[in-house]
């Protein structure tokens, strides 16, 4: 399978028809129809998100409904003074494992935000979750000051500059599709790449699928969701301790 020929990799900041109608698609085939209407497109409207994705082009027509069906994606949000958060990269169930192509999406997501100013790139885990902190770590990230609280759980976030974070997952001085094809994925790289993907999926899927109130690890949606997590009057002092 020649994925070159295949995918078309690209990062989308406005909510049109032809990236509308095949998102809706993916994300009702793999469970999570409600993220179109309550993360995505608000996200999208106010400027506040940016979504790669990973997609087919119908050969003829290549117009119309179904043209396009976009088999992997990632968010980063908010975008806001040189940071963005991340998601895991959400896939359709064939593609779950392909290493080369989660890996591309997320290279392709990471310039995408770089292009627009982004230096960091954090993403919110759990306090005291052994298995996720373990992983960042080893992606590069490193705990910050910032505390979120939830009714359920106290949150951190953990954050990485992106060349930092390329280069802890294998991912530095490599193209997309050099990434799509496998051939910058060798050895230790796909390790590498591998464990931070696929943990991130398996952290971040209960919270997608509203299984879980404190998941190990939760899409922080911006400002408006730090907002909603804090107590009235700000973090209690102790928690500041």
């Amino acid at each position: 399978m020649n994925l070159l020929e295949e995918f078309e990799l690209d990062c989308v900041s406005t909510v049109s028809t032809s990236f509308e109608v095949p998102a809706r698609a993916f994300l009702r085939r793999i469970g999570l129809a409600r993220l179109f209407d309550e993360l995505i497109r608000p996200t999208l409207d106010e400027g506040s998100a940016l979504v790669a994705v990973a997609q087919r082009t119908r050969p003829w027509p290549p117009w119309g409904v179904g043209a396009r069906t976009i088999s992997a994606l990632e968010i980063a949000l908010p975008l806001a003074e040189g940071t963005a958060g991340l998601t895991s990269v959400l896939a359709a169930p064939e593609e779950s494992t392909e290493i080369g192509l989660l890996a591309a999406v997320h290279a392709t997501l990471l310039d995408g935000v770089a292009e627009r100013g982004v230096e960091r790139v954090h993403l919110t885990v759990r306090e005291g979750a052994v298995f996720s902190e373990r992983l960042l770590r080893c992606a590069g990230f490193q705990r910050t000051d910032s505390l979120m609280l939830t009714e359920h759980a106290r949150y951190w976030l953990h954050d990485a500059d992106i060349e930092g974070h390329r280069r802890a997952i294998g991912l530095d001085s490599a193209g997309t599709d050099e990434l799509l094809t496998g051939e910058a994925l060798e050895g230790d790289r796909y390790s590498r790449a591998a464990l931070f993907l696929l943990g991130v999926s398996r952290a971040l899927a209960p919270s997608w699928h509203e299984e879980l109130t404190a998941g190990e690890i939760i899409a922080n949606t911006g400002p408006g969701m730090v907002a909603q997590c804090l107590p009235p009057g700000g973090v209690p002092r102790e928690a500041e301790r």
